[in-house]
């Protein structure tokens, strides 16, 4: 036969590529969203240190320090080989998870070392990091100072909890007590916690049974359902254990009810907290769940010592809306679904992807739940429910035994989820709080370095800051996060500002006032910007 002859319309012309609209959903290895819990944690906690270290490097070259190039290679090479199939996936052998437990206090020992020294560019104080791109003050973890609040977390240790003054968006400030003051409506029991904003009730056995937002009265979880109500699974697919799960997990279910203590363990003045701690076989699940005073979000601080085996534990959240789509976020967006089960397609995503934030909307309210290292969720009717873990015996007998840190959050809003940017902005504050970057020991008065740029405008988020390939310029990617078009204006004390390509190529330059222009996105439009003198 002769030699198949490629399309010459395909390879000249790309716009003549098939087209496929909506997800490639792939009706397969969905435990890989779940399985080996501890790789997926230290896999989100290294990108979201390499997002902040990155800014702290740009603003240190500002302040007359050179750019670390070589070790934030060095970083970003750990992070990428651990993302490899099958290590990220959960689906490799134990010496794998050895190895990749090694990569990563690699990574935090080079991390923690390079974060020292270019915080010692910057200033002899006590810094506070927003790598936000909006302006952020409130509350910080970090040394125990005068009013400080000690909090509680669900595996035993502490920390404590202050107001700082505001920080300006992808910065760094000095952390200076603000006069925030305490929430007058802030108490706890051990059957409810209440803010100005929310209130929430649980049953005797630790459960959810109404969360209402005081803002608009609007009670977020049906009447009769249960909130936080975690149930097990037995797991046991017809092939390969740890990268699937089979529709008829749900054959035989567990609750884990066995509540077998309960505590207020925070009663403010800046959050509190109740306690809870279940018995599951031979396992043990401990929930910190916590308001803090102002806020918006019930959160749910968890820890697991689990040693089962072939078993899947899922958190079920049933919502008070009617809707027939979930949202989830992906990168640089978000995705649609429906929650029912009308086709055979519908019927195949019984377990599907999120990434910070998942979400149930009326377009009046709705319930997005926030999550720190999970990425398998299922949505049917008004019932989301986040998987927590599974434990798979095959390839690795003793995967995801042992103990699990992960936090959620429960935030009632108006509208839809991506109503201005809420829920996204929701999302990054919770895997990127405020952080304390320690007392430098330096004499050196602090070093003033205005941020990079700053965005006035909804719908605009800034993904990444660094710098440059090949020069000295500055490197910011943008993404606009509703589906929608926006507009956004952009401050910068830079002269030049062009639009480049992903790999920082074909440069054209955008005209600047006084610092000062506007960018206009398509729904989901990434934009790379490259900033010079």
């Amino acid at each position: 036969m002769p030699a198949r002859r490629a399309n010459p319309s395909w390879s000249q012309d790309p716009a003549s590529f098939p087209t496929w609209v909506g997800e490639l959903y792939f009706e397969c290895h969905r435990g890989t969203l779940t399985s080996v819990g501890k790789v997926k944690r230290d896999n989100r906690k290294a990108e979201i240190r390499l997002r902040e270290i990155e800014l702290l490097a740009v603003l240190a070259m500002r302040a007359g320090a050179v750019y670390p190039q070589s070790e934030i290679d060095q970083l970003w090479r750990i992070v990428l080989l651990n993302q490899f199939h099958d290590i990220l996936p959960g689906s490799s052998v134990s010496g794998v998870y050895d190895d990749a437990d090694i990569d990563f206090a690699a990574f935090d020992a080079l991390a923690g070392d390079l974060e020292v020294r270019l915080v010692a560019a910057l200033s002899a104080e006590s810094l506070v990091l927003n790598a936000f791109h909006r302006p952020r003050g409130g509350l910080v973890t970090g040394p125990e100072r005068p009013g400080a609040q000690m909090i509680h977390r669900a595996d035993g240790t502490t920390e404590w909890l202050s107001p700082v003054v505001a920080v300006a968006g992808n910065s760094v400030g000095a952390a200076r007590p603000s006069n925030v003051a305490a929430d007058d409506g802030l108490t706890a029991r051990v059957d409810q916690l209440e803010n100005t904003l929310l209130c929430v009730r649980f049953d005797k056995k630790g459960r959810i049974t109404s969360l209402r937002d005081k803002r608009t009265g609007r009670e977020l979880i049906p009447t009769g359902e249960l909130a936080n109500r975690i149930v097990a699974h037995q797991d046991m697919p017809a092939e390969f254990d740890a990268w699937n799960i089979d529709a008829h997990f749900e054959d035989k279910t567990w609750e884990v009810d066995d509540l077998i203590r309960a505590e207020v363990v925070e009663i403010g003045p800046y959050r509190a907290a109740v306690r809870f701690e279940w018995r599951y076989e031979t396992s043990r699940i401990v929930e910190v769940v916590s308001l803090a005073a102002g806020s918006d979000r019930v959160e749910l601080d968890v820890f697991i010592d689990w040693h089962e085996h072939k078993t899947l534990l899922k958190l079920a959240v049933p919502v008070a809306v009617a809707t027939d789509e979930s949202r989830a976020e992906v990168h640089f967006g978000h995705v649609r679904r429906p929650t029912h089960a009308n086709t055979s397609w519908d019927q195949a995503r019984f377990e599907t992807l999120m990434h910070r934030w998942v979400d149930l909307s009326d377009g009046d309210a709705g319930l997005a739940v926030l999550n720190d290292c999970k990425y398998g969720y299922d949505a049917r009717g008004n019932r989301l429910r986040i998987t927590l873990l599974r434990s798979p015996v095959y390839p690795w007998p003793e995967a995801d035994q042992g103990e699990h840190r992960f936090r959620l959050a429960l935030m009632p809003h108006r509208g839809f989820a991506t109503d201005g940017g809420v829920i996204v902005e929701a999302a990054e504050d919770f895997n990127m709080p405020l952080r304390w970057l320690g007392q430098v020991a330096a004499p050196s008065a602090p070093v003033d370095v205005e941020p990079p740029l700053a965005l006035d405008g909804d719908g605009v988020a800034v993904a990444a800051i660094k710098k440059a390939d090949d020069d000295d310029g500055l490197v910011v990617r943008l993404y606009e996060t509703r589906g929608r078009r926006a507009e956004v204006g952009v401050s910068t004390p830079f002269a030049s500002v062009t639009v480049v390509d992903l790999l920082e190529h074909e440069p054209v330059a955008l005209p600047t006032i006084d610092g000062q222009l506007t960018l206009a996105f398509k729904p989901f439009e990434i934009k790379t910007l490259k900033l010079g003198a």
